[in-house]
């Protein structure tokens, strides 16, 4: 195997195929088999206009899938800026007899009568 055996990419492979010259007759009864399993099995092929359509459909449900995806965690992140932004106005908001009682302390008694704020 070549050095980086577990990547993706060509590989030559070199098989050699070789057909026996003395078949037992356990052996020649089972190629006979499996020659007239032969055209049962191609049924199950696939052709390669359905193997591409296949890939097709498979990569559009796969783009779809992610374009979901992402559409989710943008709305995740907009809700989570808006739940932040709103607990960022609340804190800002006074209780309106806070704001008094302090006003009252800096500026003393009645803010009517100071005319000076």
């Amino acid at each position: 195997m070549p050095p980086k055996q577990h990547e993706k990419g060509d590989h030559i492979v070199e098989l050699k195929v070789v057909i026996p010259n003395d078949v037992s007759e356990e052996g020649e009864h089972l190629y006979k088999k499996l020659s007239q399993m032969e055209p049962e099995l191609d049924q199950y092929k696939l052709s390669k206009e359905d193997n591409i359509k296949i890939r097709h459909e498979q990569n559009q449900k796969h783009a779809q899938e992610q374009k979901t995806q992402a559409q989710n965690q943008e709305n995740n992140n907009n809700k989570n800026k808006k739940k932040k932004r709103q607990q960022d106005s609340d804190d800002e908001e006074y209780d309106e007899d806070e704001v008094r009682e302090a006003f009252e302390q800096l500026f003393g008694g009645n803010r009517r009568k100071n005319k000076h704020y």
